[in-house]
């Protein structure tokens, strides 16, 4: 089941922060007013995207510390 949900919330993260990189680029560059709104429901996305691949991956984490120490 987690290996599942990682092969959907992996790509949709992924794509979540190439779109932020462009429409920062967007809003910088070509002074897009519309896009500070869909740059920031965008940020809301991926961070809500981040929390679920940390959470699934948490285990992962965890041994890495505890390798390290």
């Amino acid at each position: 089941m987690k290996q599942s949900l990682l092969k959907i919330i992996n790509p949709l993260l992924f794509l979540s922060m190439l779109f932020q990189f462009a429409s920062g680029i967007g809003m910088a560059q070509l002074h897009l007013g519309w896009m500070r709104e869909v740059h920031e429901i965008n940020g809301m996305a991926g961070l809500a995207l981040i929390a679920v691949h940390v959470s699934l991956n948490f285990k992962w984490f965890v041994s890495l510390w505890q390798r390290k120490r």
